[in-house]
């Protein structure tokens, strides 16, 4: 192998802030020597760097308080490798396109250590070594597995974090932020190129806390199918506590918390996904945030965790915010305190059962119920020869027919379908329309358009009429009366009883047209044919004279309804004998009613 030798062991090289140096040499070895990078200078290394102490005597140390890049050369990986109890400390930069392998003792001070290579770059120790970053950057445009940083051991963050696009994969490690500053972990958040830390196992990303304030983890996974799914925790109060979270990246199934197995308040879990989250130092409660892309996993309202208070199944964590937004919808668990068990995952209520109403209705009509409850979709079913007229899918249906029985409800909502809801119909008797009809023939003579409608509705009480005529006029009345003119109506009665119900009838009437004339009349006063009356229906033109035998006129009129009480236009009783009238009539048809005729009065005075 090839080494470049900075220096002998006890040498002390200085590569100042006016200096650049570069190297070209596969490896560049430290070799024991003291080396001090200072602020401003820049060291460029193709080909890797090693921090050791391979000669007796040599004391290894290298410190780095300028700008060190790494790159790889060939078949040689830009790594730094700090190795056989040789020191890198200082406030510098560190680029690296390759792993980071500590051996030995990396002092981080106020540095930062940039990983930027395009292919997977790991965190690495050949004897368990964990190494203390100040900031810890990721970047590159590896994609896939090559867009990696990877730990094969526990590592630790005292600054700052810093994601950007990348996925620090932790395996089953943890990467602790031992700063409770609340920007110490940051990344990308454009959606679908989120940075995010992945871990499977007892992997994690842990915080150390002590604000009563929003801290944020960024955890994904990018094996299977890649997904970010943020967690963020609030602490109730600002002492010093820990949590850690991880993305369980497959059904909670496969881990032996079955998502079968759960209360009664679910009707289902999330399968595609869970997290772990817990506590592992402190006593404070802490609101728990999941986030989740309902585009890709569906929609969520409820938050579960396993083996609480009831062993062996998910247990609801009780009343939550559910905040429905694009492109991560959220749950949030207020003021959460029991952390004794890590697994939590995302659920969808059971709906409630509908609160149904509805009252009784009339046989052979209709009736109206309601359900109201959560929003879905509403199943009904009515008795076997009952029909749901509308609403059916609905919180209100309107139900036809005449069979009682039991309606049933229940809600479904996204597949989930509540316990039923039922009521017993209730079916009141409708009541029958009757009427009789007789014109007003004694008043008027045989042609008479004045009718009589008298109701024969059963059973009583009837509370309400509503007459229709034919022709736009209508009553409210039980037994009415009309005037029509000639022609065929279809008159209807609808009636109410007292709990609604209505029943109607119709009839058709047919009003003729014509005149009749009598030709005695007896103006006596026992109210018996005591006036002279010609009924006419249908008569547009009407006009009569009467004379008497000496041809003098005694009565005359235009009315179309002839009413003559025996006196004269003088007001005198006109005697008895006979009479002779001129009729002048024409009908709205057109018809000439025309005619003339003599007429006997008897008095009996």
């Amino acid at each position: 192998m090839k080494k470049f030798t900075l220096a002998f062991p006890a040498a002390i090289v200085s590569i100042l802030a006016i200096t650049s140096f570069s190297s070209n040499a596969q490896i560049l070895f430290s070799n024991g020597a003291l080396v001090h990078v200072t602020q401003g200078a820049i060291v460029q290394v193709n080909g890797g760097f090693q921090d050791d102490n391979l000669i007796n005597g040599g004391q290894g140390i290298v410190t780095n308080d300028g700008d060190m890049t790494v790159t790889s050369n060939g078949a040689w990986p830009g790594n730094i490798h700090i190795s056989n109890t040789a020191t890198l400390q200082g406030n510098g930069k560190y680029h690296l396109d390759q792993d980071w392998i500590n051996d030995a003792i990396f002092l981080d001070g106020n540095s930062t250590v940039d990983m930027y290579g395009n292919l997977k770059e790991l965190i690495t120790s050949n004897n368990a070594t964990v190494t203390t970053f100040d900031t810890l950057m990721m970047r590159g445009t590896g994609t896939a597995m090559n867009r990696r940083k990877q730990q094969t051991l526990d590592a630790n963050v005292d600054h700052a974090l810093i994601l950007n696009d990348r996925v620090l994969f932790t395996a089953g490690h943890t990467m602790f932020i031992t700063t409770p500053t609340l920007s110490a972990v940051t990344n990308n958040t454009t959606y679908n190129s989120e940075g995010f830390v992945s871990s499977i196992a007892t992997g994690s990303l842990s915080r150390v806390t002590n604000a009563n304030s929003m801290y944020y983890f960024p955890v994904g996974a990018d094996s299977v199918v890649t997904r970010y799914r943020k967690i963020q925790l609030t602490p109730a109060a600002a002492n010093n506590d820990t949590y850690t979270v991880r993305l369980a990246n497959n059904d909670a199934t496969n881990d032996g918390d079955s998502i079968g197995l759960h209360d009664t308040s679910f009707c289902k879990l999330n399968p595609l996904f869970y997290h772990k989250i817990n506590r592992t130092a402190g006593a404070d409660n802490a609101d728990i945030d999941v986030f989740y892309d309902p585009s890709a996993d569906g929609i969520w309202n409820m938050l579960g965790q396993w083996n609480t208070p009831t062993a062996n199944q998910w247990n609801n964590l009780g009343a939550v915010t559910y905040t429905p937004s694009a492109p991560y919808s959220d749950v949030l668990k207020a003021n959460w305190a029991d952390f004794s068990n890590d697994p939590y995952i995302l659920g969808e209520h059971k709906p409630t059962a509908p609160s149904l109403t509805g009252g009784p209705y009339c046989a052979s009509g209709t009736g109206t119920f309601t359900a109201t409850g959560d929003s879905g979709s509403y199943i009904w079913t009515v008795p076997a020869g009952d029909t749901i007229l509308s609403g059916n899918g609905t919180g209100s249906i309107v139900v036809q027919g005449s069979v009682p029985g039991n309606i049933t409800v229940f809600n479904q909502l996204t597949g989930c379908s509540s316990s039923l809801s039922s009521t017993t119909i209730t079916l009141i008797p409708s009541p029958t329309a009757g009427f009789d009809t007789a014109s007003n023939t004694s008043s008027n003579g045989v042609y008479s358009n004045t009718y009589q409608f008298t109701d024969t509705s059963k059973p009583a009480p009837i509370t309400s009429w509503y007459w229709t005529f034919g022709d736009g006029d209508t009553a409210n009345i039980a037994d009415p009366g009309y005037t029509f003119e000639a022609g065929t109506y279809q008159v209807t009665e609808t009636v109410t009883n007292a709990q609604g119900c209505k029943a109607s009838k119709t009839e058709t009437l047919t009003v003729k047209e014509g005149i009749f004339i009598p030709n005695v009349f007896t103006p006596n006063g026992d109210g018996q044919n005591d006036v002279f009356l010609i009924s006419a229906v249908g008569v547009k033109v009407f006009s009569i004279e009467i004379f008497n035998r000496w041809g003098e006129k005694v009565f005359t009129s235009t009315s179309p309804q002839i009413s003559w009480d025996g006196r004269t236009t003088a007001g005198l009783k006109a005697s008895d004998g006979n009479y002779y009238y001129i009729l002048t009539a024409t009908s709205y048809s057109g018809k000439d009613w025309s005619t003339h005729g003599y007429l006997q009065l008897i008095s009996g005075n």
